[in-house]
């Protein structure tokens, strides 16, 4: 009975070591193949050449969106609509950006402007008034986007 055991051992030892042999060959062969494919990308990378060819400048100059330091408006046609009060006219999105880009993250000093320029006559009028309140960069998105409501807020487009 014990031979007969050792027997059934045995033989399921032999049984997976055959298997273990025929995944080691397939281990080899797939390093091989492996081998082979790095091998092709090294000489093909040695053989390529990489060209740079020059790319027409896309982009506008600050000094063309800017003139006599006052950014002019970049209205898209949906929003060509006359502002009357900008508290009301700004979104919520808009009013955390400049209150954080714009006024330093006081809410009051931005309605307090806000006022101010609701009841300035001109657009020009305006723009002085900033200008002399605020040391804002007028390449700066952010002022340029807030420059293009307050021009609304006096002309139509």
């Amino acid at each position: 009975m014990r031979q007969m055991n050792k027997q059934v051992l045995l033989d399921d030892i032999k049984k997976r070591m055959i298997l273990i042999q025929e995944q080691i060959k397939q281990l080899n062969y797939q390093i091989e193949q492996l081998s082979a494919c790095l091998d092709e990308d090294d000489s093909s990378k040695k053989n390529n050449k990489v060209e740079f060819k020059s790319v027409p400048n896309q982009f506008t100059p600050v000094s063309e969106k800017i003139d006599n330091n006052i950014a002019q408006p970049q209205l898209k046609l949906v929003d060509a609509r006359l502002i009357v009060d900008l508290q009301k006219a700004i979104g919520i999105n808009d009013r955390f950006r400049f209150k954080n880009d714009l006024f330093k993250g006081d809410a009051q000093l931005m309605s307090d402007t806000f006022d101010v320029l609701n009841n300035v006559d001109t657009f020009e009028d305006a723009m002085s008034y900033i200008r002399s309140h605020f040391d804002w960069s007028e390449t700066n998105d952010t002022v340029i986007y807030f420059f293009d409501l307050l021009h609304r807020r006096y002309y139509r487009s």
